[in-house]
């Protein structure tokens, strides 16, 4: 049977060399570990976050599917009051006129012309009259966002899509064309993203069905038709949407072009 060494510090000091001068080499001893320090604040929050049925982790996420009014920065919740006062004042000078509006207005005297300027107007997109409720502040974030937060080009965008859908009577749109179902298989809403945003499918694909292409493409007046028929779903379905401070007012568009090619 082998004979197994002794092992431990003990052995160790007795089988040392003698280069100490008879003096047994000194034993360095371990000093406990400090206890580990506490996690910092901002990791206690993450943990919280991440707690089941936590309403911190709940507020959270229905915020990312909203247009985050709470959650402005101090410059942007600026841009936002002045965008909405030059809105107010367009309202009430009548500057939204359209200029599709100019053959009926040009059938009315000049008196009826000058109090049609002056009085005060009633615009709406995507449903929503302006400045009359507080899902306002989704619509006109939307412009903001897309100028960057540049007040005065944001509203000249906002202008120009009031004009265009004045002139494309996008609102009388919405309840006078029958969409029917060879375009609501090509373009439909259906289910939402893990944010709670309804997901809009554009399959193009469906076109290679040569039935559907000539009921839509053949020739301009159809491709004018399916244009108009195309901004009339897109309308409905942003018309659903909830422009309220803590609404879903966004969705996901997904095109799908498989097949197209």
């Amino acid at each position: 049977m082998a004979h197994t060494p002794p092992t431990g510090t003990l052995w160790a000091l007795l089988a040392a060399p003698e280069e100490t001068d008879g003096q047994l080499p000194a034993v360095e001893e371990k000093q406990p570990s400090p206890p580990p320090p506490p996690p910092p604040r901002a990791l206690s929050m993450a943990v919280k976050e991440k707690a089941p049925n936590s309403p911190m982790k709940a507020r959270v996420e229905k915020n990312t599917a909203t247009s985050k009014t709470l959650e402005l920065s101090s410059f942007e919740r600026k841009a936002l009051k002045e965008l909405i006062l030059l809105v107010q004042e367009a309202l009430d000078n009548g500057k939204f006129s359209a200029l599709s509006q100019k053959a009926e207005s040009d059938n009315l005297g000049s008196i009826q012309k000058l109090k049609a300027e002056r009085s005060p107007q009633k615009v709406s997109i995507w449903g929503v009259p302006l400045l009359k409720d507080d899902r306002t502040d989704a619509i006109l974030l939307k412009f903001l966002k897309a100028q960057n937060f540049n007040v005065e080009e944001s509203f000249t965008m906002l202008k120009n899509t009031i004009q265009w859908r004045r002139e494309f009577d996008v609102d009388g749109l919405v309840d006078q064309l029958d969409v029917g179902d060879d375009l609501m298989k090509m373009v439909y809403v259906h289910g939402q993203d893990k944010e709670g945003h309804p997901v809009r499918y554009n399959t193009y694909g469906e076109l290679q069905d040569k039935e559907l292409y000539m009921n839509t493409l053949e020739n301009e007046d159809k491709r004018m038709n399916f244009v108009r028929r195309m901004i009339q779903i897109l309308e409905r379905n942003i018309r659903k949407l909830d422009f309220s401070p803590e609404g879903v007012c966004t969705f996901v568009n997904v095109v799908d072009l498989k097949d197209c090619l």
